[in-house]
């Protein structure tokens, strides 16, 4: 790769250097820490400006001790580049943009961690380009699983005291840590700066043009694009596709990606995949990776270099 593809910019967001990388004519910011065995880890939540790879930056040290981590913001999440049409607000779109800065950073050998949405994406990425993935970590993921009750009343619940003064200068903070509180069992992790950073992105004129074009509710253009994207994949994992060595990693109280979920999707995978395996971490919810970043780095080292050993 052409060392002009990469324009290096300094940032203070959450205190970790960020670069940008021209991907098929998308910019697209990303942290790239630490040396060895490429592990990309990729974050949840639909388009925004607020969901980003910022999620990631109590982990980025540690892992970066033992493999070259790199963590991009999605497809019209973060800094990145919205998608040329509002067509192309979809997960197929999100995961080939993914796909394509695997290719243009040209990582081989990957080992994948996906949270949330974004465990969702890995799963597809691990599917579709099996030669390239060593071993698959997936966080806490109701996108990826099998419905467990009515995801979205569940989410119109959890968040029905968000704060709704637009007026406010605080207003995108203020929305940002009350999401991030009620989907965590302990709040010490939500730092002033991560939601700085937040609320940052989230003015900016591209993440202002995302939200005009998406909405929260059901004819949302990302969330009916997963409908059929989704029963493939499921098709897809009964068919054994799924069959490298797998970590479900759960956090037992998270009250969006429940636990049921994580279980159904156990037995989903187990079928085919003799090498899954589950955790799950007790008082924890959403970004138990957060919560407890040195358990978790710990955990996900020790699965790694396991079945880096034995495949």
């Amino acid at each position: 790769m052409s060392k002009k593809a990469i324009v290096n910019e300094t940032a203070s967001l959450c205190g970790h250097r960020t670069q940008f990388v021209d991907v098929n004519g998308l910019r697209t910011r990303y942290y790239d820490v630490g040396h060895g065995d490429p592990l990309l880890l990729i974050h949840g939540g639909n388009p925004s400006g607020t969901s980003s790879a910022n999620t990631w930056t109590l982990n980025l040290e540690g892992l970066g001790k033992k493999f070259r981590v790199l963590a991009a913001d999605r497809l019209a999440c973060g800094m990145t580049d919205n998608p040329p049409d509002k067509k192309d607000y979809t997960m197929a779109a999100t995961v080939e943009h993914m796909s394509n800065f695997i290719v243009t950073l040209q990582l081989e050998g990957i080992h994948l961690v996906g949270q949330s949405t974004g465990g969702y994406v890995a799963a597809r990425l691990a599917m579709e380009h099996p030669e390239n993935i060593k071993t698959l970590t997936i966080v806490d993921s109701a996108t990826l699983g099998p419905p467990v009750g009515d995801f979205l009343q569940r989410r119109r619940i959890l968040f029905s005291a968000v704060p709704k003064d637009k007026s406010s200068p605080t207003y995108f903070a203020d929305q940002y840590r009350y999401r991030m509180s009620v989907l965590s069992y302990t709040t010490d992790h939500i730092s002033d700066d991560w939601i700085e950073a937040a609320a940052y992105m989230r003015s900016l004129p591209k993440a202002m043009k995302t939200a005009e074009e998406l909405d929260e509710g059901d004819t949302n253009p990302f969330r009916q694009s997963l409908k059929t994207h989704k029963e493939e994949t499921f098709a897809w994992i009964q068919e054994g596709r799924l069959n490298m060595p797998t970590l479900l990693y759960w956090g037992r109280n998270d009250l969006s990606a429940l636990f049921e979920i994580g279980v159904t999707l156990f037995e989903m995978i187990s079928q085919t995949n003799p090498n899954v395996r589950m955790l799950v971490v007790n008082r924890a919810g959403h970004f138990h990776y957060r919560e407890y970043p040195q358990e978790f780095n710990h955990n996900l080292i020790s699965f790694i270099e396991f079945w880096s050993s034995h495949i």
